[in-house]
């Protein structure tokens, strides 16, 4: 299983860019969970360690 970060825009301009984290199959890479969108990438990341994320297993978030 692995993880993904992604930016997602929305038209309206009071959202615009917000972030989700998303667990994916290694195999199929289907998408097995994915969060709500966050405002900020750190709240983002802070939620998929409270899922399972371990940063210690990848290199580095950019």
């Amino acid at each position: 299983m692995g993880w993904e970060f992604a930016a997602l825009y929305f038209e309206d301009v009071d959202e615009g860019w917000r972030w989700v984290w998303r667990r994916v199959a290694d195999d199929s890479g289907a998408t097995l969970q994915e969060s709500p969108t966050f405002a900020q990438l750190e709240d983002c990341v802070e939620d998929a360690k409270r899922h399972g994320f371990d940063e210690g297993d990848c290199g580095s978030i950019v």
